[in-house]
């Protein structure tokens, strides 16, 4: 649970490596895990980059222009797939020498990436070179239902990047964690048009640009040898958002937070009990005990390995869950889980991005890890949901 004086430090140390030669492709051996339920899953790991390990961490992915593209602390590189055969110089990245962390593509065919100190760039189609588009710097970014505006969040407000311009919009809020109101982290749109603002504290709804709803999950404030349990004014597991997941073919929203994975299976109706999914690791909180305050252990409702949630996927009637300590795989089916890590083949246990792809007919997960690309086969009995 959180204090509401608890302020998010945002701040990521990157360390940029100048590296030079071919790039090496290293095919991981193939893993077959059969899940609880009997079903399949193929997975297999690449490093894209060989013995180069700091390109290997994939922080963003995008499958565009008939290539696949790869965010990493160094730059932005393309590959053909399924062969993951490099499209451009090991040398010659985009975008060399920045942290891409997020990418997206519009109507138009523009492919924008966001360098975590330098903003939003952008590729027009049938240009080969990225122009910034003087953003300051965000920290995740969605495209609106039009597909001409690019809403993202900042630690002042939401941005928008539209006709080549860019406009603020400030969080206006009368709580007492007005403070934190506009430190923004994260950012999802919903198919009736509904912005979802994750904070350091809370959820905004967006209603409109001048009116927001803010949700709040229960807190503790500790003050001296004092706990004060407080209550929130909804279900949300915690406070601190991560990143915000839209599933638009479920009408989902799913909130990745330092207390598990929330979920509002109905966005209309956000504010009744009955909408919100809870899932939570064994987790930790502070209880007074003989006069000393002492941390108690909680059971979770799932084996999702801790409560620190940074990302998440639906495919069909899968759920994909991203921590520091491997992906999670619940079937809401079967009400099965499958859970990995580097000791099934994962390429890595911490999870920076999830990408869904289908390719002639067959349906991926992408998976970015701090040591490479992840891929998994869905079988087509666990597209329940999107058929």
């Amino acid at each position: 649970m959180n204090s509401p004086k608890f302020a998010l430090l945002l701040t990521t140390f990157l360390i940029y490596c100048l590296l030079s030669g071919c790039v090496e492709i290293i095919q991981k051996k193939s893993s077959t895990l059969e899940s609880s339920d009997n079903r399949n899953v193929n997975l297999k790991s690449v490093e894209p980059f060989g013995q180069k390990y700091d390109l290997n961490r994939i922080q963003a992915i995008l499958y565009a222009r008939d290539l696949l593209w790869l965010g990493t602390s160094d730059g932005l590189y393309t590959f053909s797939y399924p062969s993951m055969e490099m499209d451009n110089l090991a040398d010659k990245p985009y975008l060399k020498g920045k942290s891409i962390i997020g990418l997206i593509s519009d109507l138009n065919g523009t492919i924008y990436a966001n360098s975590i100190k330098t903003g939003l760039h952008a590729l027009p189609a049938g240009d080969t070179k990225f122009f910034s588009t003087g953003s300051s710097r965000i920290r995740a970014m969605t495209l609106d239902p039009s597909g001409n505006a690019i809403y993202c969040a900042t630690s002042h407000g939401v941005d928008i990047f539209e006709n080549n311009s860019w406009r603020n919009i400030k969080i206006k809020s009368k709580s007492k964690f007005a403070s934190q109101s506009n430190d923004v982290t994260s950012i999802a749109v919903d198919k009736r048009g509904d912005y979802w603002l994750g904070t350091t504290f809370g959820i905004y709804k967006m209603v409109n640009e001048k009116k927001f709803d803010f949700l709040y999950g229960d807190y503790q404030i500790i003050q001296g040898n004092m706990i004060i349990d407080e209550r929130g004014n909804s279900p949300l597991g915690g406070n601190l958002l991560y990143s915000i997941t839209y599933s638009s073919t479920n009408d989902r929203v799913l909130f990745n937070t330092n207390g598990g994975l929330s979920e509002i299976n109905s966005p209309k109706k956000y504010k009744t009990k009955k909408a919100w999914n809870i899932y939570t690791g064994d987790h930790t909180t502070s209880r007074m005990i003989s006069g000393q305050i002492e941390s108690v252990p909680i059971k979770g409702n799932s084996p999702l390995p801790n409560n620190f949630i940074k990302l998440s996927l639906e495919i069909g009637d899968n759920l994909f869950i991203g921590s520091d300590e491997g992906l999670a795989q619940f079937n809401r089916t079967t009400k099965s889980w499958n859970l990995y890590d580097m000791d099934n083949q994962l390429s890595g246990d911490k999870v920076l991005s999830l990408y869904s792809l289908s390719l002639s007919g067959i349906h991926l997960l992408l998976v970015g890890t701090s040591g490479g690309l992840s891929i998994l086969e869905i079988s087509p009995s666990q597209l329940k949901e999107e058929t």
